[in-house]
This record gives C-alpha cells, structure tokens and sequence, in this order.
C-alpha cells in the first residue's frame, strides 16, 4: 500500500505545477497578443517597439526565458496541432519571402511564395489521419526541393547584408516560438490532467506520478548560460 505521505506531496506537487502552467499559458496569450498589435506597425516602429518589449523582460517567466521552454518540451502534438503549428511556420515564411521580394528581387521567390501559399489555403481533415499525412509528405516534399533550399542561402545571406530584413525575421521567429510554447504549455497542461486522474483513480503510483512530475518541471528550469 503507498504511503499516504507520498501521495499527499504528489497531490500538493500536482497543483502547484497546474497553477504555474495556467500562469505561464496566461503569460504566451498575453505576449502574443502584444507581438501582433507590433506586428501591424510600420517597420521601424516595430522593430523598435519589439526590442523594447524584450529589453522589458517579457519573455521572462519564473526568471526563465520562456522562448527555452518552447524549444526543450518534448511532447506530442495532437493532429489539429501539428497542422495548426506547421501552417503558422509555413504562414511565416512566405511573410518573410514578401518581406524580401520588397527588397530585392530573387530567383525562384514568388514560385515558392505560390506553392506555400497553395498549402497554408489547403482544408486539412484533421480527424483524418491519412489527409493528415497527405499534408505532412506534401510540406516535407516542398522543404526538400532545390526551390526551397535555395530560399535558405538567399536568406541567410539577406539578412547579413540588411539589417531591417534581420529585425523582420527575428520577430516572425520570435512570434512563432511564442505560439508554440504556448500550445507546448496547453499540451503540459492535458498532461498534468492526465497524471492528477491517474493518481486519484490509483491507476498511476505515487512513484510514478512523482518520476514524471520531476520531468515535467525539468522542462522550464532557466537554460545554462553559455560558457564566456
């Protein structure tokens, strides 16, 4: 029979950890909603407005970056949510394609701007899991042609030689791994759910519950800084 003292500190972990989540998903919504009001300036507001929001400290949250968070969870998505996620990248890039066809001009760049746009404007049945996969192969077919490549070198090499277009693709990159942390949290949190039902139906051990807790909380523990 488990310890009741042990399903008690788990219970207590349990709830602290929801609370912080539902504060930490609270923290993406409302950065996100700041990110696209300064995404609709013109563009030397924005990027002024969006180094000022960063020197703020918005993106910190429990002393953590919260952009770290998005980037070290490991969890699955959901069918709706990897097509949600892989459409806002998509959406993205052709954004930061018009961003550099207003600048200069580039082989292959409107062809490519065609082709992403034909699969952002695509219905995906997400509760078909074929229509689903259909949708992944297609984006992973267009990522591995010499177009899209191609799209890389050039924008790598726009963005050392212009400095608006650098400011432009750090905040679109920015934004995206905002939304994605924030469907990172949302996931976190059905996983939370899961755990707390396993634990109050005597499904899931204390033991259990408290190894996956403890990875749970490894996930937005601040990053390392880098060595000087």
């Amino acid at each position: 029979m488990e310890n009741v003292d042990e399903i008690a500190a788990v219970r207590a972990t349990l709830e602290l950890l929801t609370a912080d989540n539902d504060d930490l998903i609270e923290h993406f919504k409302e950065l996100n909603e700041k990110l696209e009001v300064i995404e609709k300036m013109p563009p030397g507001i924005k990027a002024v407005q969006f180094r000022q929001l960063e020197q703020s400290g918005a993106f910190k949250f429990n002393n953590a970056d919260i952009r770290h968070f998005a980037k070290s969870t490991q969890h699955a998505l959901t069918p709706p949510q990897f097509v949600e996620r892989t459409n806002r990248r998509l959406h993205n890039t052709g954004s930061l394609i018009d961003a550099f066809l207003k600048v200069e001009e580039f082989e292959g760049g409107k062809e490519l701007k065609s082709s992403i746009d034909k699969l952002t404007k695509n219905t995906v049945d997400t509760s078909d899991q074929q229509a689903v996969v259909t949708f992944k192969n297609l984006v992973q077919t267009l990522r591995d042609t010499r177009l899209f490549k191609n799209y890389l070198e050039i924008k790598s090499s726009f963005l050392k030689k212009n400095s608006d277009l650098k400011d432009e693709a750090d905040f679109m990159a920015t934004k995206e791994t905002v939304a994605d942390g924030e469907m990172a949290a949302e996931v976190r949190g059905e996983e939370l759910k899961d755990i707390q039902q396993g634990v109050e139906s005597g499904e899931v051990s204390a033991a259990d519950a408290q190894i996956k807790l403890d990875e749970i909380e490894s996930e937005t523990e601040p990053a390392a800084e880098p060595d000087s």
